[in-house]
């Protein structure tokens, strides 16, 4: 198992003058995440402003509503934004989109990773951001031309207007922490696990195991209810779990579900991810089981954002898709006539072996709370990959509306086809040889095609073709035209 500590996720809030939106978001993220234990080695938190006044500090009024929110204000100074601030961010948040244009306007690299405060809000609702840090960025950002999203979270400048309402300055902080608390809770799920603050289990604490991508992972229940907590763990990953109790879990989990604010508070404290409902605490177990697989397994595999359907004698199809278009669905629909590998994390060994991950499904059932119902596999009707399975072919998913009537199936060159692929694999710069390694994999599996399609059921006919491993050059009804 992968071992090498992560590169911190560097994170750089961007106003117009660096001294009231920026500063606070920068000192309230840094508080929400310092609660939760997440330090610096995990999470840096930076702001600057477009036209700051190097060295000046913060707007007054915007000290004031971070000190009354019980977070420190002292030692903050303005900082222009540069070239090097920029190549050196992960993620850019600007309070709106027009701040986030100016941004790339100015300094163009910033593109694909500057987003708007409601682009961030809206974005993680749309796309499933089951992948480490690094990587949400380029994820999110694949889907934002085409999501048309609200701008209703974005924030307007604070005002040097002396006679702007203190109810402003404090609605504006309002929104900040509400956006911190939120991002906070969201990227606490998909850290690797912090073992030195690893809480210890009290009497009654109930674990479940589970094998997920060849790691072995406890999560521990705690909370106000922990025995219908475990039990809806087991129900939901069925699937995975363990055959015997592990004798020592690669990666533990800690999860406290209390509804009392005060006991959450405590446990956060304690080294738990903490939620206030069953329903919150399934939606981000998901991605927290997930990641740290993931995390454990870097360089070791070939993890593709894919979903992954097996025919009865183990051929897989991989199909490839930015996330959030339309994988989980597919994988719904085939895995009613074949083997259900996976919805999002296709793990393929160097060989072209492809392990198992047939975890719960993500579905949107409650847009107001924004979680996703764990929806388990045998739940849904799907059905069970078999033994022994292996990469036979490797699609670019194309879902438009637009599309022919009929599926379509044509050959990408390798080069351009990487170029996607690249960014819907994890941890590809940790892989033995990088891009030769992911080109050796797909080559064996018969290079890449893109399939252009309108509804997921067109495709279910058409799932042989793809696996037989065959040029596909010998079933022009598929090339030409999808299956009759």
């Amino acid at each position: 198992m992968s071992t090498m500590p992560p590169e911190p996720f560097r994170v750089l809030i961007v106003d117009v003058e660096g001294v009231g939106r920026a500063p606070a978001g920068e000192r309230l993220l840094r508080h929400e995440l310092a609660s939760r234990g997440i330090g610096e080695h995990l999470i840096q938190v930076g702001s600057a402003g477009l036209d700051a006044a190097d060295g000046e500090p913060m707007h007054p009024r915007t000290a004031k509503a971070i000190e009354d929110r019980g977070v420190d204000a002292s030692g903050y100074v303005q900082r222009t934004l540069t070239p090097a601030m920029v190549a050196d961010a992960d993620m850019i948040i600007c309070g709106r989109g027009e701040d986030r244009d100016e941004v790339v306007r100015r300094i163009p690299r910033a593109r694909r990773k500057a987003f708007s405060l409601s682009e961030i809000f809206y974005l993680y609702e749309l796309v499933v951001a089951i992948a480490p840090l690094r990587e949400h960025p380029a994820l999110l950002s694949s889907r934002v031309a085409d999501a048309n999203l609200s701008n209703d979270f974005d924030l307007p400048p604070l005002t040097d207007d002396p006679d702007a309402s203190e109810a402003r300055v404090e609605m504006l902080a309002d929104h900040i922490q509400r956006a911190a608390f939120w991002m906070a809770t969201i990227w606490e799920s998909m850290l690797p696990e912090n073992i030195a603050s690893r809480p210890s289990p009290s009497a009654g604490d109930m674990f479940v195991d589970i094998d997920a991508l060849g790691v072995k992972v406890r999560v521990v229940c705690h909370g106000d209810a922990p025995f219908t907590f475990s039990t809806l763990v087991e129900r939901t990953w069925l699937w995975l779990l363990a055959p015997t109790a592990h004798e020592e879990p690669d990666v533990t989990i800690s999860v406290a579900v209390f509804e009392e604010e005060s006991r959450r508070l405590e446990a956060r404290s304690q080294g738990w991810l903490t939620y206030h409902s069953l329903d919150q605490a399934m939606h981000f177990l998901s991605s927290t089981v997930t990641v740290r697989a993931i995390d454990a397994r870097a360089g070791e595999l070939v993890m593709l954002h894919a979903a992954g359907i097996a025919t009865d004698t183990g051929e897989v199809v991989g199909f490839i898709a930015p996330s959030g278009t339309g994988k989980t669905t597919l994988a719904r629909t085939l895995g009613r006539h074949y083997g259900y590998v996976t919805d999002e994390s296709l793990a393929v060994t160097f060989d072209g072996t492809v392990l198992p991950y047939p975890k719960p499904l993500s579905v949107i059932t409650d847009r107001v709370a924004r979680l996703k119902e764990q929806m388990p596999a045998h739940d849904l009707g799907l059905l069970p990959a078999p033994e022994n399975l292996r990469l036979a072919r490797v699609v670019l998913l194309d879902r438009r509306d637009d599309a022919p009537e009929q599926p379509t199936l044509e050959p990408v060159s390798l080069l351009l086809g990487m170029a996607e692929i690249a960014e819907q694999t994890s941890y590809l710069p940790r892989l033995p040889a990088q891009l030769h390694t992911l080109a050796h994999v797909i080559e064996d599996a018969g290079g890449i095609w893109r399939l252009s399609y309108r509804e997921c059921e067109q495709l279910v006919p058409l799932l042989p073709a793809l696996a037989s491993g065959q040029d596909l050059g010998a079933h022009p009804e598929v090339v030409e035209g999808g299956a009759a």
